[in-house]
C-alpha cells in the first residue's frame, strides 16, 4: 500500500473534523476561507481514496496513519445492538436512508440509534463519533474480537 501524505493544511483539517469541528470552525481557526477549507477536505479525501463525507474521511485518516488515534480516557461505553450494528455503517459513510435500508428498520428507529451511538460515543458530530469508536478500540486497528473481554477504559 502506498503511503499517503497530506499537506498540512488537509492535516488540520482533518483533524478539526476528527475533534468534532466543521469545516466553518477549522476555516476559522486556520484563518482561511470556507471554500478554501472545503477544497484541502476534498484534496485529502482524494488522496485517501474515500469520499468527503466527514465520519469516512476521518476513519480512511485512521487507518491510513495520517491522523495518530489519540489515547483511550478512561471511559466505558456500553452501546445497545442497534447502536452497535449502525457503527460500521456510520463509518462507510451511509445515509440514515440507506442504514435503514440495509439493516430492514424504520428510519425513525436508526435515527435514533445513530444519535444514541453518538451520544454514548461521546461525540458532538458522526466525525467525532468515529473518533471515539477508533480512541475505545470499537474499529481500527484497536478493534476488539468479540471473543475479548469488553473494553473498560
Amino acid at each position: 500500500m502506498k503511503a499517503v501524505r497530506l499537506t498540512r493544511r488537509e492535516g488540520q483539517v482533518v483533524q478539526e473534523l476528527a475533534e468534532g469541528g466543521s469545516l466553518r470552525s477549522a476555516a476559522e481557526k486556520l484563518g482561511i476561507t470556507l471554500s478554501t477549507a472545503k477544497s484541502y477536505c476534498n484534496d485529502a479525501a482524494r488522496k485517501l481514496g474515500c469520499s468527503a463525507v466527514h465520519p469516512v474521511l476521518v476513519a480512511a485518516a485512521y487507518d491510513a496513519q495520517v491522523l495518530e488515534i489519540p489515547d483511550s480516557e478512561g471511559t466505558e461505553v456500553v452501546l445497545t445492538d442497534g447502536e452497535r450494528e449502525l457503527l460500521p455503517l456510520l463509518i462507510a459513510g451511509l445515509s440514515t436512508v440507506q442504514m435503514a435500508r440495509k439493516t430492514y428498520r424504520h428510519i425513525n428507529g436508526v435515527r435514533h440509534d445513530l444519535r444514541g451511538l453518538i451520544v454514548a460515543l461521546g461525540g458532538e458530530t458522526p466525525a467525532q463519533a468515529v473518533t471515539r469508536a477508533y480512541q475505545l478500540g470499537l474499529a481500527g486497528p484497536r478493534r476488539q474480537t468479540p471473543a475479548e473481554p469488553a473494553q473498560t477504559v
